[in-house]
């Protein structure tokens, strides 16, 4: 919602509703404006994960992936993807980010390829973890690329398929394994 209380979507709308045009004009203007409408949605989206998650409204985190999700993150951790369940995804973020003091997930660079009812976003991230320790550094910056997978529900657009690619880090990675050892 905007200050005024007129949605961006509304605005957006009325634009393409006010111009002095033949009908056909206005009905491939419409058309355009869903598509920007479908690519800011799909933004928040992805950008909403790494902020709910940020600010622990593990809820709303959740609220932005399909029921089931397919999650890659082998380039840091091995093994092979997983589909689970959005609530159990969640739910180990919950219990691993807990006991870190903060964490921040800088979302960016945004190109959204747009496929009817379905989408791919691919995006750069840093993510910052704070964890005062006796074992070394306090902070592990972690940075790369997010592909992200979505779909349209009847509400909004939701993750279905997640993948991370770690490009570089710095720091104390050991956070991780301490804040995990005290999510137990």
């Amino acid at each position: 919602m905007l200050g005024s209380g007129i949605s961006l979507a509304a605005l957006i709308m009325s634009l393409g509703s006010t111009q002095n045009t033949s009908q056909h004009q206005i009905n491939m203007d419409n058309k355009v404006l869903q598509q920007i409408l479908d690519r800011l949605e799909i933004i928040d989206t992805v950008n909403r994960i790494g902020l709910m998650a940020d600010l622990r409204d593990w809820q709303a985190c959740q609220n932005c992936f399909t029921e089931r999700v397919n999650v890659d993150y082998t380039s840091l951790v091995g093994g092979q993807p997983a589909t689970l369940a959005a609530k159990d995804l969640v739910e180990s973020w919950r219990k691993n980010l807990s006991p870190l003091k903060a964490t921040q997930h800088m979302i960016s660079n945004h190109a959204v390829m747009l496929n009817g009812n379905t989408a791919t976003c691919i995006s750069h991230f840093q993510a910052h973890h704070l964890l005062p320790n006796e074992h070394g550094a306090p902070i592990w910056t972690l940075g790369g690329v997010y592909h992200h997978e979505l779909e349209r529900t009847s509400d909004s657009w939701k993750v279905r398929k997640m993948t991370m690619t770690a490009k570089w880090a710095e720091g104390n990675q050991q956070i991780m394994t301490i804040a995990a050892q005290q999510g137990k």
